[in-house]
């Protein structure tokens, strides 16, 4: 039986964590005296440092203002970004929920019906299984641009089809095989108890 060291490995976690981070911030300045230990990955022109990147967060997500200091709750500061600021994070993961959202609903509801269709008829089946099989084989990331590219659109509806085309192939694929497989079953079950 394996034994379970949580503390010991949550403690060697939290020392990596720190380790990288520390690296990662205060590498660099070492690049000047030892550049054969530091490698130039590590300029902030091209990696920016993690105080930077919290420093951006907090101005992007409202919490901060661009001159430093805190935004307020409570005298209106916040607010007044969200409403003056689109490039904020509250919009984007907004409009990215939205967008993951409806592209699920409809890939999903769009599969489950085209394999209801499939799986139903063996002559459409027998037509498309080639090209389902092709094109589920291709990564779902690789087919993004694809689909993007030539409408040079950033309307909703093709900002939801990299999430529309990913939700689309489990229940197509799933209903299909089900809805061949449903008359033999069928058969079986019948032959089984004897009402054929």
């Amino acid at each position: 039986m394996r034994a379970h060291w949580p503390v010991s490995t949550w403690l060697w976690q939290t020392l990596i964590c720190i380790v990288v981070l520390s690296i990662w911030q205060w590498g660099y300045d070492l690049h000047a005296s030892i550049p054969w230990l530091v490698p130039d990955l590590l300029d902030p022109y091209f990696v920016s440092k993690p105080s930077e990147i919290f420093q951006h967060f907090l101005i992007l997500s409202c919490l901060k203002s661009k001159l430093g200091a805190f935004n307020g709750w409570f005298n209106g500061d916040f607010a007044k970004c969200m409403t003056h600021n689109d490039n904020n994070l509250w919009m984007a993961a907004t409009v990215t929920l939205k967008n993951t959202f409806f592209g699920f609903l409809t890939g999903v509801s769009s599969g489950f019906a085209a394999g209801l269709i499939l799986g139903r008829s063996d002559r459409l089946s027998a037509i498309f299984q080639p090209f389902i099989t092709a094109v589920n084989s291709i990564p779902r990331i690789a087919l993004a641009p694809i689909i993007v590219t030539p409408n040079f659109s950033s309307t909703p509806m093709r900002r939801s089809d990299s999430a529309q085309l990913s939700a689309v192939w489990p229940p197509m694929v799933g209903n299909s095989a089900s809805g061949r497989s449903f008359s033999m079953m069928v058969a079986t079950i019948s032959g089984v108890i004897g009402s054929t």
